[in-house]
């Protein structure tokens, strides 16, 4: 296994609850890793091939994702360190939010609320959100879910919607700006201002 990969690998192997399939992967690829074959090869002799496997090998990544986010950046080498962890766990397209959607979420947003601290997201910021997406394999649409609630929140705070690098259409745009001069208590005075904001619109 890559030297640059090991500490973390440590890491997860000394501050995580292993059960017992993931210590013996952890430990084979800290002592006896030589190709993602053999691997995968020793996995099967091993009996660690099955569905409740599969599981718990998307657990690994996830440790492994969630050191890589700690410190509130996402390097280069933590982006291919988790590509390469992800190949060596078979971990496919989908995975994590068929099988650890809340856990993948929780993530997400403790890193995106960061991001999104002083309500902008600049262009290295941009990258981040990327490699983000890319470490949980998710869709564009996927994305936008877990980002929609910060976006609302920083728009409400009269944000330029340019400074958020994000994508949303004229009606959702304007569905959230309106939320500020919502009032309750005076239905007529709201639609009225909805209506005012088609009108000019």
């Amino acid at each position: 296994m890559k030297e640059d990969v090991l500490p973390v690998l440590q890491r997860i192997k000394f501050e995580r609850g292993l059960d017992e399939f993931q210590l013996f992967s952890i430990e084979f690829l800290i002592n006896n890793f030589t190709t993602i074959i053999d691997f995968h090869e020793t996995l099967r002799e091993k009996g660690y091939r099955e569905q409740p496997y599969k599981i718990a090998s998307l657990d690994i990544v996830l440790y492994y994702i969630e050191i890589a986010l700690e410190d509130g950046i996402i390097t280069e080498d933590e982006k291919r360190q988790v590509k390469l962890m992800k190949r060596v766990f078979d971990v496919t397209e989908g995975d994590f939010y068929r099988f650890r959607f809340h856990r993948l979420k929780f993530l997400s947003e403790l890193f995106l609320a960061r991001l999104y601290l002083d309500n902008k997201i600049t262009e290295s910021e941009s990258l981040d959100k990327v490699a983000l997406q890319d470490f949980f394999d998710l869709s564009y649409d996927q994305f936008l879910e877990l980002t929609h609630n910060f976006d609302r929140k920083a728009l409400l705070k009269d944000v330029d919607v340019v400074q958020l690098d994000t994508f949303m259409t004229y009606n959702e745009f304007w569905k959230i700006k309106s939320e500020e001069f919502i009032d309750p208590m005076n239905e007529e005075y709201t639609a009225a201002y909805l209506y005012s904001i088609d009108e000019k619109h």
